[in-house]
């Protein structure tokens, strides 16, 4: 490997331990996700947006995305949406443009769906009516 190609790594891999360290990440969803009931209903506020799975994220292929769909009824609850999660952890997935990476506790996760990209970053979990039976995922914009 070059010189220039290792500082290009080296790089990319400080950014990416800056997101984890200063966001909101997939262990924080797990441990958030496994307070509330497996059937409460999950919504991604404030877009009216409901979760349908993982996968690595347009923007920074080491980081993970969420899918997601209009139709509530096609949303996963609770406990599909934290399965999932689960199984996130450690799972090699492949880039838009190839490459493998491996996810880890520590990785953020955007909102978008597959070959997408979008400037919203989850910050939390919400639980809407103070009851555990419909949680809201919360986002932040991020500018670049």
């Amino acid at each position: 490997m070059d010189l220039f190609q290792e500082f290009i790594n080296k790089t990319l891999e400080c950014e990416k331990l800056q997101r984890e360290r200063d966001n909101y990440n997939l262990g924080d969803l797990i441990e958030d996700l496994s307070k509330y009931p497996e059937n409460a209903c999950v919504e991604i506020k404030p877009f009216n947006l409901y979760p349908t799975g993982f996968c690595s994220y347009r923007g920074y292929y080491s980081d993970l995305s969420i899918d997601y769909t209009l139709d509530e009824y096609s949303g996963l609850s609770c406990g599909q949406l934290l399965e999932k999660a689960k199984e996130c952890v450690g799972k090699v997935f492949m880039g838009y443009k190839g490459g493998d990476f491996k996810m880890t506790k520590h990785s953020v996760i955007w909102l978008a769906n597959y070959s997408r990209t979008t400037d919203a970053i989850l910050t939390g979990v919400k639980d809407s009516f103070g009851d555990g039976s419909y949680l809201e995922l919360t986002w932040k914009l991020v500018e670049d």
